[in-house]
């Protein structure tokens, strides 16, 4: 039996079937080699490199749109026998070769074509017998001509379906059985919101996917992977975390989807297309691909494109980046990072070529390597052929065009020489560029390699729309101010003729709807042009493919609690609270998560903008209104998209958030948030459904825990417990929206109704404690302490002495700090306290003290008329 779960179940059913029903068993006999003959050709692609030429896509383009089993097992000829063959990794050989090399009697290959062949011959569509070699590649197209003579064009009788049933039993199980590839790890992976992986094994149990259980900086979309020196997505192969069933593509492409089938449980599902829509012809070399030479500017060879766009100056910027660039002892990886479109090539390229020109200039040279699939255009986003995407690319690259005598030697290393000019180029000090290293292959080992030979004075510097690396220097890019967007639209205007020329009048919606994004600014002015429209934010909405060229690989790199988030904001109107978003994630997730790091994520993604209010200085985020489109179109077909409208409960309730809000802080914001809780409250079981949220909100925000402590008193019975504990929590942490002595006021009422005696001695100690206490208050503090003292005996409470006798020598210091202000009624007051603790001397010398200032004082003569000594310590 194979350890392989898909393929296992089908085996099952299959025996099922056998005990059960002889046409059903040999139809499932059909549906397994059909299974089989895809997951087989979508594993094979897994291992075809993402080059240029882009082969894998090829391939897959081909699969999602094909109708029938011979164009699978086509493709998977293109693998074994095609161009393709080329790109295909070195480790995949083995697992591949088996089905290519010449076999012959005896060897299972032999075996499996021999069945096959039998059958056909018994239906007579083969005459000639099996020769004494084949491959085992030979039983794939007989598979099809049998699949499309029978299920196909033909119908079998129920005996003939017995008749082959046992050929073909025993030629597909032999298949599974020596089919290595499906004895590697295989597994589903799911990142949960804590940025852990969940791994569901799809093959036998091993350790190689472990390591992705705790908390890692690796990024992998949801999906099957196999492992082989390395993780590798099975594309067009699709399950759930639960491993519920396994659907593969199966044809029936649409204008937005195309099915997917599930051999086991015959249950389709729709997928989205969107990834195979482009075409598998050759793209044009992009705009900004380096020159094929090394040319010379002043002193300095270099390869760096020229800029073919208008630009405009962004100062500070180029100041910052132009300062990094040729500091010389500093920062030898420099990222420069931002949004798709918002002008970070443009930026450099003319940072650079002023460098060149300088007489300071610290580089002998300058290397540009491109990786851009994508240019945008004045008439939209145009697919480009990525000239160099991987480590041997970049390094054969290198060699062309530094042409060194040595590369014609036998046993010379492209990479190891490239490496060797990382650390110490004989040319001179080099700047290596790499442009859109985001569509570059395993960017994290193509960046450790960098950091690891990179040395100074040498640098290196990577334009990216993601940052994901810990050991560079950072500079990123956000929009244009709007001096210089308005610089960049007067320029684009100049160039457009007198007539349906956009007025200025809509400079300020094209600013704000554009955010200062610069590609963005370009396509609105020229559509307004074009349309001779004044309303760019409608035009904005229709630009589908602008949109995705913007920000779709950025989004499809996010964490999943990420695009959450991100599509959450995106269907709001407003900024809105950090500490909400926390409130709301936290509050409803079994593991832990960060989610100010998730926050960071989409700040460093250019997907949300923050702004720090200087009241509180608490942070509020909000989507700009260009991402917010791409967010809502993301949420209509997001299987995320319940989940969020849930989340946006809360938000509903918090309400919409205006500047003034920000500038006046951020309580009197979730104030109003608990108010309109309050009202859905009615049983303990709402309070505690909504607690959670309160309570974190009130850990950033600890005024919050005052509000929760007063709901508590307007829910419970017996409120008391919980009400004090929260008050407690405050007083832990003041934020100042309360004051101190008001909250231990709050105290020692709510103990006093609630008769809860010892801890109002204590509330009474803590608030006379507080520096701003006068005498008039500890003094009062004082009398009330006496009288608490003498409820408790009457209501039978008991109270330990030594505890007493603390609290009312705390109390009786704190008095005598103005033992010289007493008027008689303090006298009296810390003379009963020490009557209290049995100190007659005390008590006395008081007593007499009070009778020198006023001797008519009742309660001077009171403790006068006690006969001393008593024990007073009962």
């Amino acid at each position: 039996m194979s350890h392989f779960i898909p393929i296992e179940q089908m085996l099952r059913r299959m025996e099922r079937e056998k005990q059960d029903d002889d046409v059903a068993f040999f139809n499932t006999l059909m549906y397994l080699s059909e299974m089989y003959i895809k997951i087989l050709t979508v594993s094979i692609a897994s291992f075809v490199s993402n080059s240029p030429e882009r082969y894998r896509y090829r391939i897959h383009y081909r699969l999602v749109r094909a109708d029938g089993i011979g164009d699978w097992i086509s493709c998977f000829r293109e693998m074994l026998y095609g161009p393709t063959l080329q790109y295909l990794d070195d480790v995949a050989h083995p697992y591949v070769n088996i089905f290519k090399d010449k076999v012959t009697v005896g060897l299972w290959q032999y075996d499996v074509v021999s069945n096959i062949h039998e059958v056909l011959n018994n239906l007579g569509f083969k005459k000639e017998k099996l020769g004494p070699t084949t491959t085992c590649y030979q039983w794939f197209e007989d598979f099809a001509l049998f699949r499309n003579k029978t299920r196909g064009h033909g119908a079998l009788t129920r005996k003939q379906c017995i008749d082959f049933s046992k050929s073909l039993e025993a030629s597909i199980t032999k298949l599974v059985e020596h089919t290595s590839i499906f004895e590697l790890p295989w597994a589903y992976l799911h990142k949960n919101y804590s940025g852990k992986y969940r791994v569901s094994y799809i093959s036998r149990k091993t350790d190689d996917f472990d390591y992705l259980k705790g908390n890692n900086d690796e990024s992998y979309a949801d999906g099957i992977y196999l492992c082989l020196e390395g993780l590798r997505k099975v594309d067009l192969l699709y399950s759930n975390v639960d491993l519920s069933d396994y659907w593969i593509a199966n044809g029936s492409f649409k204008k937005e989807t195309f099915e997917i089938l599930s051999y086991e449980s015959n249950s389709s599902k729709q997928a989205d297309n969107s990834m195979y829509l482009y075409p598998i012809e050759s793209f044009p070399d992009s705009e900004t691909q380096g020159l094929g030479s090394l040319g010379v500017s002043k002193n300095c060879f270099s390869n760096i494109p020229p800029n073919k766009h208008i630009y405009i100056t962004r100062e500070k910027l180029e100041t910052d980046l132009h300062e990094q660039i040729t500091l010389k002892d500093r920062h030898p990886i420099i990222t420069l990072s931002g949004p798709g479109g918002i002008g970070k090539t443009t930026l450099l390229i003319n940072v650079l070529s002023r460098i060149m020109n300088e007489e300071s200039n610290p580089f002998t040279c300058m290397i540009w390597f491109s990786a851009r699939d994508i240019d945008l255009l004045s008439v939209g986003p145009k697919w480009v052929k990525a000239h160099l995407v991987t480590k041997e690319a970049f390094a054969k690259e290198y060699v062309n065009l530094t042409s060194p005598s040595e590369a014609k030697q036998k046993g010379f290393s492209e990479i190891k020489y490239f490496s060797e000019h990382l650390t110490n180029s004989p040319i001179g000090t080099t700047l290596f560029v790499f442009d859109n290293f985001e569509t570059v292959v395993d960017q994290k080992a193509v960046y450790i390699w960098l950091d690891t030979f990179v040395r100074l004075p040498n640098k290196v510097l990577i334009t990216t729309r993601t940052r994901d690396f810990k050991a560079d220097y950072p500079l990123h890019v956000k929009g244009m101010n709007k001096d210089e967007a308005w610089q960049l639209m007067d320029a684009i205007s100049l160039s457009m003729p007198v007539s349906n020329k956009p007025l200025k009048s809509i400079y300020d919606e094209i600013y704000s709807n554009s955010n200062g994004h610069p590609y963005v600014i370009k396509m609105l002015l020229g559509e307004c042009y074009l349309a001779n429209t004044k309303e760019p934010k409608k035009i904005l909405e229709s630009k589908d493919e602008m949109l995705m060229a913007l920000f779709e690989r950025t989004f499809d790199n996010l964490s999943p609690l990420a695009k959450r988030i991100y599509m959450l904001l995106s269907n709001w109107y407003s900024i809105v609270p950090v500490i909400t978003i926390e409130a709301i994630y936290l509050s409803t997730s079994d593991t832990p998560i960060d989610v100010r790091s998730t926050v960071d994520e989409l700040l460093h993604s250019s997907f949300v903008e923050e702004v720090v209010s200087e009241e509180d200085n608490q942070a509020y985020i909000n989507v700009p209104y260009v991402s917010s489109i791409f967010g809502k179109k993301k949420l209509k077909v997001s299987p995320m998209k319940s989940s969020v409208e849930l989340d946006s409960e809360y938000l509903r309730l918090f309400g919409p958030v205006n500047k003034t809000d920000v500038s006046k802080g951020i309580f009197h914001k979730i104030e109003k948030f608990v108010n309109k809780l309050a009202k859905l409250i009615v049983t303990e079981e709402d309070f505690y459904k909504h607690l959670p949220v309160l309570e974190i909100l009130a850990r950033r925000v600890p005024s919050i825990w005052v509000l929760i402590s007063r709901l508590n008193k307007e829910i419970f019975e017996n409120y008391y417990e919980k009400s004090k504990e929260h008050f407690l929590k405050y007083l832990e942490n003041p934020d100042g929206i309360f004051p101190i002595k008001m909250i231990w006021e709050d105290l020692i009422q709510m103990s006093f109704s609630c008769k809860q005696y010892k801890d109002e001695i204590h509330f009474l100690v803590e608030v006379s404690s507080l520096d701003d206490a006068d005498l008039e208050s500890i003094s009062e503090n004082a009398r009330r302490m006496s009288n608490i003292i003498k409820q408790m005996k009457i209501d039978g409470q008991a109270i330990d002495y030594d505890e007493k006798k603390y609290q009312i020598k705390k109390l009786i210091t704190l008095l005598l700090n103005f033992h010289d202000e007493f008027n008689a009624d303090d006298c009296s007051r810390i003379s009963w306290l020490y009557s209290l603790i049995g100190d007659s001397v005390q008590s006395e010398f008081y007593a007499d003290k009070g009778l020198a200032i006023d001797k008519d004082h009742v309660y001077c003569n009171k403790v006068k008329s006690f006969y001393l000594p008593q024990d007073y310590s009962q």
